[in-house]
């Protein structure tokens, strides 16, 4: 009888280990599904955060290149001032080049104004300005190494300065914050140019940076080597208009009579997708 008992006990307890074991494998089952739904989980999490600041990221370094930068220092090409293309050549005088039409892909062109020895023979530097009207003319300066030393030192304020024609208004789509002007120097500061009204042009952004800027680093980096240019620019108005249509910039190394740098270049005044009124200097897209 007792040994009927503790067979059918044993029998019991059999069943009863086998049903605890096919619980915990259960849960142990049911424990690692949990596991694994949570790991993905949190590499998904991980995954989506990291590409969201990867595009906040890149959005924040956009926008403080648009804000920061006013004058860039790479990806520009400085033209081969020594060989022009005979075929991007204007000819004429101030007045004419007014009348040049800007073809929508060259920023300046080269014309057959170039300076000549004769031009580096009591040379009168300084500026030419009619208070009268407000309108900025023509500057010339021999530069030389010294001269770009002074223009390495911070720039003046100039932002209580109106050049003629100063009616400045925002666009999309234009650098440095989408002003359609900018204060032009005619004597870049890097040359060593004043930063005074005499010496400043109401120009557009297209025209600092594509046209007028490239010019003004060739001069730059032959005056670094050690030759003296002559360098003159001249805004070309039409008629009685208060902003210019175009600047012409000339520079002629003195010290070997041209060899380095003789180049005569026209800027266009324009900027692509704004309209000019350059008779008052208001804008419209």
């Amino acid at each position: 009888m007792s040994s009927k008992i503790s067979k059918k006990k044993n029998k019991k307890q059999k069943y009863e280990l086998e049903d605890v074991y096919s619980d915990l494998t259960r849960r142990a089952k049911n424990s690692l599904k949990t596991v694994v739904a949570l790991i993905c989980f949190i590499i998904f999490a991980a995954l989506t955060v990291n590409q969201f600041v990867n595009k906040d990221k890149q959005g924040n370094t956009s926008e403080t290149v648009n804000e920061t930068v006013s004058i860039p220092t790479e990806s520009v090409t400085i033209p081969d001032v020594s060989t022009p293309d005979t075929e991007d050549t204007a000819a004429g005088d101030v007045l004419d080049l007014t009348y040049l039409e800007y073809d929508g892909t060259n920023a300046f062109i080269y014309t057959e104004n170039k300076l000549t020895k004769a031009d580096t023979e009591n040379v009168t530097e300084g500026y030419t300005y009619d208070k009268s009207t407000n309108i900025t003319g023509s500057a010339t300066k021999i530069v030389s190494k010294e001269d770009i030393v002074k223009g390495s030192e911070e720039r003046g304020d100039i932002s209580d300065i109106k050049p003629s024609g100063w009616h400045n208004a925002k666009y999309d789509g234009i650098s440095n914050g989408g002003w359609v002007y900018n204060r032009c120097h005619l004597i870049a500061h890097c040359l060593g140019g004043d930063d005074i009204k005499e010496n400043l042009v109401t120009g557009t952004r297209y025209l600092n940076i594509d046209g007028m800027w490239q010019i003004e680093e060739t001069v730059k980096y032959a005056a670094e080597d050690g030759h003296i240019i002559l360098y003159k620019v001249t805004p070309c108005y039409r008629d009685s208009e208060l902003v210019c249509r175009g600047i012409l910039m000339q520079a002629f190394s003195i010290d070997d009579n041209g060899a380095t740098v003789n180049l005569s270049v026209y800027c266009f005044n324009v900027q692509p997708n704004v309209t000019i009124d350059y008779a008052t200097g208001y804008t419209h897209e």
